[in-house]
């Protein structure tokens, strides 16, 4: 899993773009609108990508699996807030991952962990 970790308006939806351009991965996104200005910006970026899923319909899972080769969650935290009125304070990942975790920081050096 690559997680990407940089400031907001520095690049982090067009890289997801980027990184599922031409294939079978959806991106989920907060809202349909949010889906909408991807999809459209996918389009400004030379870029041929599904339409994305909003992550109402990725929780309530109104997506046909077949032929989906992943997902990829535009703004992670955000969607993970909406699941809770509380502030959620920390995360943590899984080491253990089928890939290697990238972790892209605000200079775009990445550090891998094994």
């Amino acid at each position: 899993m690559k997680v990407i970790h940089l400031k907001r308006g520095e690049g982090k939806t067009d890289q997801l773009i980027k990184m599922v351009d031409k294939s079978g991965i959806y991106i989920v996104c907060s809202s349909m609108d949010r889906c909408n200005e991807v999809y459209v910006r996918a389009m400004e970026l030379d870029c041929n990508i599904k339409f994305p899923i909003s992550f109402d319909e990725f929780l309530d899972k109104s997506y046909y699996p077949m032929g989906i080769e992943g997902f990829v969650i535009d703004d992670a935290d955000s969607l993970l807030q909406r699941l809770t009125r509380v502030e959620i304070c920390a995360i943590s990942l899984t080491e253990e991952l089928p890939n290697k975790v990238r972790v892209v920081n605000i200079r775009g050096k990445s550090n891998i962990a094994d």
